[in-house]
């Protein structure tokens, strides 16, 4: 999904085949470290809450999303290349930590919008 400023936005994902992605509290502070370094610089976080098997944010994008990366042979917004390096680094420590390998989570990550900046702006002007 792209990403587009001045919108809220609810994001989520979870293990594959519904495995647990945080074993203990420190599998959430070493996840949340990872938020810090990969999401926080380009979004605001209104809430998230975080479950054994899948997690959920609530984020608020702005003029810093604008920015675009590109990635191979694509181009993408910062707050997707965020959650794909927070989701494959999160999934490299885990599997070290725990002796695993493969995907931790479920390959699309889902993303709803949950306003539209646009259209609000045009209802209301």
């Amino acid at each position: 999904m792209k990403f587009v400023p001045y919108n809220i936005y609810q994001v989520y994902n979870q293990g594959n085949n519904h495995q647990k992605i945080f074993l203990v509290t420190d599998d959430c502070i070493i996840f949340f470290r990872q938020v810090r370094i990969y999401l926080l610089p380009h979004a605001d976080f209104i809430a998230y809450c975080l479950m054994p098997n899948h997690f959920h944010f609530l984020l608020y994008t702005d003029y810093r999303c604008n920015v675009q990366h590109k990635q191979g042979g694509i181009t993408i917004d910062p707050v997707t290349n965020g959650l794909r390096k927070l989701l494959s680094g999160y999934a490299r420590i885990f599997n070290t930590r725990y002796n695993h390998s493969g995907s931790l989570s479920r390959q699309k990550t889902k993303c709803k919008c949950l306003s539209d900046s646009i259209n609000l702006s045009k209802k209301y002007n």
